[in-house]
């Protein structure tokens, strides 16, 4: 029997969804309003996965993808609708689950979810990008596989990042090297073009020789090698004397390798200007501004510098040292006095602020996609009036927010932020309150 099936709408991770008897299907590329022959390649009780047969009837939406690779790559998921519509279906995707979540707490999703505007750039966007290498291939893996397609350059990726893959792949096509490389990322940081390459083994054959070319051809700033299992081997190379610096909003970051940074700078700004627009209004409301901060998963101090205004001592955390050490640099830089920053886990150093008795006012969190779960009761013993929640997985943060909610954490508003376009990736920021 054929699966023919009406595209109905969109789901998380990118699927179109439609119906079979009763069983939901979700369609790998499929597009609201596509009529579609489905091959079902998984099966479950109560849905399915297919991948399109054949498109019957089109959706009045569907447009030419602008890649070539798109729908082999597993990189984009809604190159084939415009943008406003993908912005559409993301606010969709996530009212959904918020409201599945909080059925029963009587919140009004379109009066607490804000955001999603397409002011920013939906291509070129991104100022990282990391590489597979399977020689002759550099490029991504197959969608759902651990086959390597050669990428010439990518849409999703900056200016400068092509324009560096574009110069690597030129010198890399007449060197033995390649064989040596399992991974390569790219990684621009105002303007200045830096790479991290991951090697077979701990191989290092014409390592020095072939770095001296790429500097030279290339206008690499920085080059950072791994090698071996778990990275434990590493060297860095410069292109020159000098450190590095970029800004955000008038504050100066300074940037290493292998330290981490937000990949889309415009979204990014948006995202620091709904935190800073809430925390203004919150020390209006409160006719003060905080007395203590507390930033989880801070990195490089994205979001902690921007605290400053707002709270009289802030601290920031995170695993990452060198992040930590970056961020710490940053500091005079912007002759932030109040703050200090820390390297430790985030679940250790909470488990010891409730040994010092410690408490804030303010709690920042910006975790990994896997959220804070088992953390939320430790943040809330620290007793903040409010918290403020950056996520990049909507699931893992109606579960987070969820326990919030039974501690008497109150939802204030959600501001949607469209950092990762034309993919399926939503990030949010949510802003919770102690209801008193």
């Amino acid at each position: 029997m054929e699966n023919i099936i009406n595209v109905e709408s969109l789901a998380y991770k990118g699927y179109g969804t439609g119906k079979k008897g009763s069983k939901i299907v979700f369609i790998d590329y499929a597009v609201p309003g596509d009529v579609v022959r489905a091959d079902i390649y998984e099966e479950h009780k109560n849905y399915a996965f297919a991948r399109i047969e054949e498109i019957i009837t089109p959706s009045p939406e569907r447009i030419p993808p602008a890649c070539k690779n798109f729908g082999i790559c597993g990189g984009c998921s809604y190159l084939n609708i415009p943008y406003e519509t993908e912005l559409y279906w993301k606010k969709r995707i996530f009212a959904r689950e918020f409201e599945k979540t909080f059925k029963s707490y009587g919140y009004d999703a379109d009066k607490i979810l804000t955001g999603l505007s397409d002011k920013g750039p939906s291509l070129y966007y991104r100022r990282k990008i990391s590489l597979k290498v399977f020689p002759p291939f550099i490029g991504f893996y197959r969608k759902q596989t651990h086959k390597v397609i050669d990428i010439e350059s990518c849409h999703l990726a900056s200016w400068e990042v092509n324009q560096a893959l574009k110069c690597l792949r030129e010198i890399m096509s007449g060197e033995n090297f390649l064989e040596n490389v399992k991974g390569i990322t790219l990684l621009e940081a105002g303007g200045i073009k830096n790479a991290i390459f991951e090697l077979k083994n701990g191989a290092k054959s014409n390592e020095e020789k072939f770095f001296r070319e790429v500097f030279r051809e290339c206008g690499f700033k920085n080059i950072f090698v791994t090698a071996g299992k778990g990275g434990e081997n590493f060297s860095t190379y410069r292109g020159g004397p000098g450190e590095v610096f970029f800004e955000i909003k008038g504050k100066k970051f300074y940037f290493d390798l292998p330290a981490f940074i937000q990949v889309n700078k415009k979204q990014n700004e948006r995202l620091i200007d709904e935190i800073t627009g809430f925390l203004s209004a919150a020390a209006e409301e409160r006719g003060k501004i905080f007395n203590s901060a507390l930033d989880l998963f801070c990195g490089y101090g994205n979001i902690t510098l921007f605290l400053q205004g707002f709270v009289k001592k802030i601290k920031g955390v995170d695993i990452a040292g060198p992040g930590i050490e970056l961020a710490k640099k940053s500091l005079e830089l912007n002759n932030a006095r109040n703050i200090t920053f820390e390297s430790q886990d985030a679940e250790k150093s909470l488990k010891k602020e409730k040994e010092r008795g410690s408490l804030y006012d303010l709690v920042v969190l910006d975790p990994p996609r896997r959220g804070v779960k088992g953390m939320a009761p430790l943040i809330a013993g620290l007793g903040p009036e409010y918290v403020i929640y950056v996520s990049c997985d909507p699931m893992t943060l109606m579960r987070d927010l969820k326990v919030f909610a039974e501690m008497d954490y109150g939802i204030k508003k959600i501001s949607l932020i469209d950092m990762f376009p034309r993919t399926y990736h939503i990030e949010s920021v949510s802003f919770l309150r102690k209801i008193k």
